[in-house]
């Protein structure tokens, strides 16, 4: 018998799904395999893999490379195992900037959010940048509430004036650096 594994990787987004399929020469089997991430003997991933010799596992890892083990077992067949190194990638964030015209004197409320790509807010370094004619203001916000949100309070713009608002999500271990579309405000 030429039992063989393939593991395969699908990472749209950090913490995803890698995919085992199991064949015997080009024969699918179903049968049932242990899934160790990381040499994690203590919490082994128990999976069944399906008449078309397939079977999608979650597992939650941060990015970075991790080493996954896959061994499978069923009747008449002697246990396989393969090891594989998958590579979980980093996630762009999105990163939303918006602000609403304002009467001359009253500051400014530009509101940042920033989230995964499904929505989910996340925690990171904001720095936004608001420019206009004369002058300029930078400060940096930070996320950390879990919430994904923060405000930008802007004033001393002139009457007429207009400020563009740049947000930059700063790059950590698991969200690449990302930029927002730039906002205009009318005072």
């Amino acid at each position: 018998m030429n039992l063989a594994i393939l593991i395969k990787q699908y990472f749209p987004s950090y913490g995803d799904n890698i995919t085992i399929d199991v064949f015997d020469g080009d024969y699918p089997i179903s049968g049932n395999a242990t899934v160790i991430v990381d040499g994690d003997t203590e919490h082994p991933i128990e999976v069944t893999i399906d008449e078309t010799g397939h079977v999608v596992v979650p597992i939650d890892a941060a990015p970075g490379a991790h080493t996954v083990e896959v061994t499978f077992a069923k009747e008449n067949y002697e246990n396989v195992t393969k090891v594989a190194t998958v590579t979980v990638p980093k996630v762009t964030p999105i990163v939303y900037v918006n602000g609403t015209e304002v009467e001359y004197g009253t500051p400014a409320t530009i509101n940042i959010t920033v989230t995964d790509e499904e929505g989910n807010p996340i925690n990171g370094t904001v720095i936004v940048v608001a420019s206009w004619e004369v002058d300029g203001e930078t400060q940096v916000v930070e996320l950390v509430d879990g919430k994904g949100k923060a405000t930008f309070v802007l004033a001393g713009l002139g009457q007429g004036a207009y400020a563009d608002i740049n947000a930059t999500y700063v790059e950590n271990d698991n969200y690449t650096t990302a930029y927002n579309d730039t906002e205009i405000i009318k005072i």
